[in-house]
């Protein structure tokens, strides 16, 4: 047990530190880096008493209420990727009244010398932390299974560990094992739960930076032979074999396909990706498109893109630019640049420099 909380320490805060070196981070945006802090804290005070207190029976009844906040956070953190709303504080309720009553067990065991305490404190704080886990976790693994969509590795990582922490838990209900080898599994889980986390955040990173060495910083020529494509597409389907009325039932279909399962995040989306996807013959689809909505393809999908820069901008402003522009779809600094005026009216930088003083008059 020594060696593996040892582990977690160090996992946890060397991903604490390198995350945070990617750039800055706003607390209350990222659920998951305070997750990270929490598990730190936690692995720091069991390694406290167990190497220098000493105290065995401290370390396996003095649980710690941490584990109230792991379920919300990893929850919140996925609802943010999915663009769901997200979770209130509400959730951390119990949380604090844990750590209130944490605190008070852990100064009364000191001065009264009295395991009593620690017996009462495991007995009831079992009791709630079961449902706690299960209802979390069990609603990650049925929601994300339900989905069957997931945008990076993590999401994907997140059903097997929270089967996993399902299981353990259910197994301690019924004390099937002893309890210091579920906490071993479960220390275990939730580090795999960090890693998971710094490999995303890393592999972001490189992919950021591959992005960044490809791109063009000049004027993207694709910009100009988009629009063109609109007039010279305009022109070609004056004389469509599509009415317009099949042209909106399309766009609707179409529209609804699009936002539903958000294909406007993926780089290599194409004309054919999304007509093969939705079962749309792609003739019609650029038909419909252009006689609907006078769009052609790129226009229609990176207008989504410029949406979600924006709704990332409004829920943290300290994000760089040239990340958010890459988590939104954009193959390109110029490409996000030139939709992102046309769309706002200004360009990323000044954008985000105005809703930072809109938010400091507020």
């Amino acid at each position: 047990m020594q060696t593996l909380l040892a582990i977690g320490l160090f996992q946890t805060l060397l991903s604490i530190f390198l995350i945070f070196d990617l750039g800055s981070f706003k607390i209350n945006k990222s659920p998951m880096m305070l997750m990270l802090i929490l598990l730190a804290i936690h692995f720091s005070i069991k390694s406290y008493i167990l190497l220098i207190l000493k105290d065995e029976y401290m370390f396996q009844y003095y649980a710690t209420c941490f584990t109230f906040a792991y379920g919300p956070l990893i929850l919140d953190f996925l609802k943010m990727l999915y663009n769901k709303k997200r979770l209130s504080k509400l959730h951390f309720i119990p949380l604090f009244i844990g750590f209130t009553i944490y605190l008070y067990i852990g100064v009364m065991s000191i001065i009264y010398k009295e395991i009593i305490y620690l017996d009462y404190y495991f007995q009831y704080i079992s009791w709630v932390m079961v449902p706690s886990i299960l209802g979390y976790f069990g609603y990650i693994f049925l929601w994300l299974v339900q989905l069957k969509k997931y945008p990076n590795a993590f999401v994907k990582w997140m059903i097997p560990l929270s089967a996993i922490l399902i299981l353990i838990v259910t197994t301690a209900f019924f004390k099937i094992i002893p309890i210091p080898y579920l906490r071993t599994f479960t220390y275990i889980t939730f580090l795999l739960i960090a890693i998971q986390y710094l490999r995303y955040e890393l592999s972001l990173k490189e992919s950021v930076s591959l992005w960044k060495k490809n791109q063009k910083i000049e004027s993207s020529p694709e910009i100009i032979i988009k629009e063109e494509q609109t007039i010279e597409g305009s022109k070609k389907y004056e004389r469509s074999s599509l009415s317009k009325d099949q042209a909106e039932t399309i766009v609707k279909r179409i529209t609804q396909y699009v936002e539903r399962n958000r294909l406007y995040l993926n780089h290599e989306l194409s004309l054919s990706d999304l007509a093969e996807q939705s079962k749309t013959p792609k003739h019609h689809l650029s038909e419909a498109l252009n006689i609907h909505l006078e769009k052609n393809f790129y226009q229609f999908i990176n207008e989504y893109r410029i949406q979600e820069a924006i709704r990332l901008i409004e829920e943290d402003p300290s994000r760089k630019l040239l990340h958010l522009a890459f988590e939104c779809g954009f193959n390109t600094k110029a490409t996000f640049n030139t939709y992102f005026k046309k769309t706002t009216g200004n360009t990323p930088s000044q954008f985000k420099s105005n809703h930072k003083e809109n938010s400091l008059n507020v």
